[in-house]
Parts: structure tokens; C-alpha cells; sequence
């Protein structure tokens, strides 16, 4: 296996500056699996709405340039909070896609969240949340 990383390693994106952005990663991946497997063939359109949203702060934090920014020390703070920043909005829709998919009272002001979000990353328009539930994640 190899890598562009410097000397062909993958040191630039899992060393001890960036090991903690991976318990994020996986833990939300895990998470995103089980909500694509519970609510993926919804036919509500709300909760698909929530859940699509969730796919794409998952794709923004898996990216690999906040793991090279940090070690690279280039613009470190900024990639730090942005990965914060989508960990924290998926764990929040993660929350939101369980409560109304099992038919619990969302408080609106989670559904004005929703729409910022969709505001702030309008990306991968038609996700198909589906392909998530076959991700393998690591244990």
C-alpha cells in the first residue's frame, strides 16, 4: 500500500496531532450506518431531509484535508474547528433523525438547525442515504 504523504506514509493524516479526529470519524460513521439501515428507505420526506443532511456533515468531516491541515500546521485552527464544527452538527442531526424516525416531538427550533445547515453545505443534493448502510466500519 502506499500514499502520496510524505516518504509515501500516511503519517500526515493519522499521527498524535490528528488521532483524536478519527474517534470522531468512526464513531459518527457507526452511528450513520445505523440510521441508514433503521430509517434509509423512509418514504418521509422530512426524515429523509434529516437524514441526507447528516450524510453530508459526515462527508465534510471524513474529509482528508483537515487531518493535513492540522499536521501540516497550515491553517491548523481553522481545520480544527471546521471538523469540530461537522462533528457536532452531524452528532445533533444523528439525534434529531432518531427522535422524529421513531415518532418522538422535535423542538422547532431543531428544524430551523436543519435548515442552516442545508443553508451553510449545500452539496451531494440527491445523497442516497442508503450507501451508508453498507460502509464497513472498523471496530
Amino acid at each position: 500500500e502506499g500514499s502520496w504523504g510524505e516518504g509515501g506514509y500516511h503519517y500526515i493524516w493519522l499521527n498524535e496531532h490528528t488521532e483524536w479526529t478519527w474517534k470522531h470519524i468512526y464513531k459518527d460513521e457507526a452511528r450513520m450506518q445505523k440510521l441508514a439501515r433503521t430509517f434509509g428507505a423512509t418514504s418521509d420526506p422530512k426524515l429523509m431531509d434529516i437524514l441526507r443532511q447528516a450524510g453530508r456533515e459526515l462527508l465534510l468531516l471524513q474529509a482528508s484535508d483537515w487531518q493535513f491541515l492540522i499536521s501540516a500546521w497550515s491553517a491548523r485552527d481553522y481545520a480544527e474547528l471546521r471538523l469540530v464544527e461537522h462533528h457536532e452538527c452531524f452528532q445533533r442531526l444523528a439525534k434529531m433523525a432518531e427522535l422524529y424516525g421513531e415518532g418522538k416531538e422535535v423542538d422547532p427550533g431543531e428544524w430551523v438547525f436543519l435548515e442552516e445547515c442545508k443553508q451553510r453545505d449545500q452539496l451531494f443534493e440527491e445523497l442516497d442515504v442508503r450507501w451508508f448502510a453498507e460502509v464497513e466500519v472498523p471496530v
